[in-house]
């Protein structure tokens, strides 16, 4: 891990929740581990 992910919706850095759980704190975007091969 320790990469940063951006947010595909605003641009933000995202946060992780959890090993497959990114949250965005400007926008509120989730991505999950279905999400985890298109962003990360």
């Amino acid at each position: 891990m320790g990469e940063e992910i951006t947010c595909p919706r605003c641009e933000n850095k995202m946060v992780d929740m959890q090993a497959c759980h990114m949250f965005c704190p400007n926008c509120g975007a989730h991505l999950d581990c279905s999400d985890k091969g298109n962003f990360w």
